[in-house]
């Protein structure tokens, strides 16, 4: 059973390795099979979480890689299908970008793709973000909202988070730059 764990490893992280040949050239944390969004650089996350289209080609580089579809030129001659699938799954970390931008920045407590790899999340997607799409990230009760959130039904919660985007890209980001050179951490 141990071989089995091993080589699954091995096989995950062979992909990774690959996977993340581009984003290790871009940005300077050595990224791996392990790294969550907790282990992004207040540099790196700045760039992410910025909708410019540097950082969303960033996104979806590492997806292809991670599905084995090849690299940027192939995006414009996949199916359209194919294509909504990279799309939704980079809105679907972009989110996860933002939320960790709102985690350091005190706005929430948590939230729910925290504890997973960013590869793992690209992995078994079609599993985990059904579960992590159910759970709104924690308001933090020191929040000026805090109070509105608790009263809040499901959907007004998701609502009162995500209006706090903008704000959170001001002050994450005051130089709005775009390329990823905000302080690091």
């Amino acid at each position: 059973m141990a071989d089995v764990i091993f080589l699954d490893r091995f096989k995950r992280e062979s992909v990774a390795t690959k996977a993340l040949e581009y984003w290790n050239k871009r940005f300077p944390e050595k990224l791996g099979v392990d790294t969550r969004f907790s282990d992004l650089t207040d540099s790196t996350l700045a760039f992410l979480i910025q909708s410019r289209e540097e950082s969303s080609w960033a996104t979806y580089e590492l997806i292809m890689a991670m599905k084995n579809l090849g690299g940027k030129a192939r995006f414009f001659f996949m199916e359209d299908k194919e294509k909504i699938v990279i799309i939704e799954l980079g809105m679907f970390l972009l989110d996860q970008f933002r939320f960790e931008c709102l985690k350091r920045l005190g706005w929430i407590e948590s939230y729910p793709a925290e504890e997973y790899p960013i590869l793992e999340l690209i992995d078994n997607y079609d599993v985990l973000s059904g579960k992590i799409r159910n759970t709104n990230p924690l308001l933090s009760k020191n929040h000026p909202q805090y109070e509105e959130f608790e009263r809040a039904t499901k959907l007004d919660k998701e609502v009162i988070i995500r209006r706090l985007f903008p704000e959170a890209l001001k002050v994450f980001c005051p130089e709005n730059t775009g390329d990823g050179s905000s302080s690091g951490k």
